[in-house]
């Protein structure tokens, strides 16, 4: 090609390619310019990192409030519930306090024996012409009561919350308490909880009951190891802590059960007596109405006997029996009906 003839040409057609370059620059400028403003709007609609960012606060907004709004039920609710649990815990249990029971030592038994009566009396309330206060609790029980005013005795006559309508039972078991299954049955079909006083002799053979009597909401108590017939307060002042405390030492190895009241065997008892255990730590207990049910009882009729008991209720009545011989079988379930028939609760002592 003739390089005069290119160069005419090229000058020629200069403006259009011009053109046509400007054109594709501005072409390829508003492109760019497109996709650009597509990835950033494609973008602030649908960051993850945004979503993210967005989904966190979101989240840690209600954990931040949903405490608060769980916590005012829950500060609400236990006080829902407790209150009306709160009066008959205090009235059918106490008291409640759970006391390390301990022996004694030569100089405390000493101590006590000079300052307290060693006199043995007999405690027994009976179910007949009983004696008794304008409340119609017995005489004889009040005037226990005010042997060891001013003392620091542990000793229960009457249930607890004794200035309203309630009762409670306790049963003696010595050696030989046929019975007691038939009593357990009684009071497990009237939903009653009591105190069973236990000897050694009973708690070694009838390992059956006593697990039954723990396991169905029953106490168990202290009633002398070797259950002598002149009672305990008949014996030495170091005898007697020995019969508690052995007894005591039985229940909890072999049972691994912490009694906490003490109740004479035979209704013997003295100041000192009362004195001594009760510095061991236990509550000393009797009865203010019960049916010394021996091998006479078997010539009493019980329409009699559950007369002379139901006469002798009163507030913080506490009935007493043993379960040696049937009497205890057909009177219970009649007592037990004409308490609740009166407006009494019958409540653990």
């Amino acid at each position: 090609m003739n390089p005069g003839n290119f160069f005419r040409r090229l000058t020629k057609n200069l403006p259009k390619l011009v053109s046509i370059l400007l054109a594709a620059v501005i072409a390829a400028g508003l492109l760019f310019y497109g996709l650009t403003a597509l990835g950033t709007l494609k973008n602030s609609r649908y960051s993850p990192k945004e979503t993210e960012t967005e989904a966190e606060s979101t989240t840690e907004e209600p954990e931040t409030e949903a405490p608060t709004t769980t916590e005012a039920p829950t500060t609400t609710a236990p006080t829902t519930t407790t209150e009306p649990e709160t009066e008959p815990s205090e009235e059918e249990t106490e008291p409640r306090e759970i006391v390390d029971i301990r022996s004694l030592s030569q100089s405390e038994i000493d101590e006590m024996t000079g300052r307290y009566d060693g006199t043995v009396h007999r405690y027994i309330i009976g179910y007949e012409n009983v004696e008794t206060d304008q409340n119609n609790r017995p005489v004889y029980a009040n005037d226990l009561l005010s042997t060891f005013d001013g003392t620091d005795a542990r000793i229960k006559v009457f249930a607890a919350g004794e200035d309203s309508p309630k009762a409670a039972f306790s049963f003696m078991l010595d050696d030989e308490a046929p019975y007691t299954e038939q009593v357990l049955d009684i009071l497990k079909e009237n939903e009653i909880r009591a105190v069973f006083f236990v000897t050694h002799s009973f708690a070694q053979n009838h390992a059956d009951l006593i697990r039954r009597m723990i396991d169905e909401g029953h106490e168990i108590g202290n009633h002398s190891y070797t259950y002598p017939e002149s009672g305990t307060a008949s014996l030495a002042p170091l005898d007697q802590v020995f019969e508690a405390f052995n007894m005591h030492r039985y229940m909890d190895l072999g049972y691994e059960y912490n009694m906490q009241r003490y109740c004479f065997n035979k209704g013997y008892w003295s100041q000192l007596s009362v004195m001594l255990i009760s510095a061991m730590g236990y509550e000393v207990c009797f009865s203010s109405s019960n049916f010394e049910d021996d091998n006479d009882a078997l010539n009493y009729d019980p329409k009699t006997i559950l007369s002379g008991l139901e006469k002798n209720l009163h507030n913080g009545c506490i009935y007493s029996f043993h379960c040696s011989n049937e009497i205890v079988t057909k009177v219970l379930p009649g007592l037990i009906e004409f308490i609740k028939e009166q407006g009494f609760r019958v409540i653990p002592m």
